[in-house]
């Protein structure tokens, strides 16, 4: 039978959040444009940025268990063999669904240092994400946010 989490004395609380990740603050990807070597500030010195959750958020569980119960409803209707003749289109929708799924937040600059006023919707990040020059910042945010040291906690002083 199972330990209940509520039942783990504060001392083996403490202990494991010295190895858990980080999964309720989003954590930020520097946005490096291709041909650029460090990514841009803008005028009061900020750098380009996604604000992104861990895949182990909440949020990024509550789509991935969505996105399997639509694939199971998709195959008890339509057979296998629809679900392999996806095309092109549909595999860039999943994608930037699953970005969208963990992005909170983002500071948009352009390669000359000024700010992009690009307010930070669910719209305008479909939107941007789905820009085929744009594909690069979706590829970085999904490898971003799938790797897990990206998402420790800070180091407890030794």
């Amino acid at each position: 039978m199972p330990i209940d989490p509520v039942a783990f004395s504060p001392d083996i609380l403490a202990q494991l959040d010295t190895i858990a990740l980080e999964v309720t603050q989003p954590r930020k990807l520097l946005i490096i444009p291709p041909g650029l070597p460090d990514p841009p500030k803008d005028e009061d010195g900020i750098e380009a940025h996604l604000l992104l959750l861990s895949i182990h958020s909440k949020q990024a569980r509550i789509h991935a268990n969505k996105v399997a119960s639509e694939a199971i409803d998709r195959l008890k209707t339509v057979g296998l063999s629809a679900s392999l003749s996806e095309d092109e289109e549909a595999e860039t929708n999943d994608a930037v669904d699953r970005l969208l799924s963990v992005l909170v937040g983002w500071h948009l600059v352009d390669a000359r240092g000024k700010k992009i006023n690009l307010p930070f919707t669910v719209e305008n990040a479909r939107a941007l994400l789905k820009l085929p020059s744009m594909g690069w910042l979706l590829d970085r945010g999904l490898r971003y946010y799938r790797t897990d040291t990206n998402f420790t906690k800070a180091s407890p002083k030794s």
